[in-house]
């Protein structure tokens, strides 16, 4: 009864909330020139086309299997709960991926997968905001190549969300 009461409020709250989330985004996606946009597009592309190529080369480690069997497989709730998950954000969108009707390694890594995307456009708006598109362009290339992005990107771990919201703090 008090949720239905409620539920105009919440309903503009929400709404009010994708609102301005969207404008949001879409000034931080906006690009200057066209070189900006070109190069951005060339060094993300590089790597989310690397992270798809790497998804399809290597098999499932075996703390991914791991997590599988004792989080992901179990639902949602199970993985949002569980005492001895190190690893909530993931599993919790894992539990959810796995509903998709792909191959299991591609269902568990494609959360990881779209935080490593998510985690390089957040490191590109940062050092975009401090030094400008050019540094921010070069700074992105690095950084989507090292060894740490590379690696937490693929394999269904929770790390990169740990990153990215570490980049979200200095944001």
């Amino acid at each position: 009864y008090w949720l239905h009461r409620n539920l105009e409020t919440y309903s503009q709250n929400i709404a009010t909330f994708l609102q301005k989330s969207r404008q949001i985004t879409a000034q931080q996606f906006s690009f200057g020139s066209k070189s900006e946009s070109y190069a951005w597009i060339a060094v993300f592309s590089f790597f989310a086309l690397r992270g798809l190529w790497q998804m399809y080369h290597y098999e499932l480690q075996y703390d991914e299997a791991w997590t599988y069997n004792h989080f992901v497989s179990k639902g949602p709730i199970v993985s949002a709960i569980s005492p001895n998950n190190n690893h909530i954000f993931y599993t919790l969108f894992a539990s959810l991926f796995a509903w998709i009707p792909l191959e299991l390694k591609y269902s568990l890594r494609l959360p990881v997968w779209i935080g490593g995307l998510v985690c390089g456009q957040l490191f590109y708006i940062l050092v975009r905001r401090f030094w400008g598109w050019k540094w921010a362009v070069i700074s992105l290339a690095v950084f989507v190549c090292s060894p740490a992005i590379l690696f937490y990107s693929m394999y269904a771990r929770g790390y990169i969300f740990q990153i990215s919201f570490s980049l979200i703090a200095l944001l």
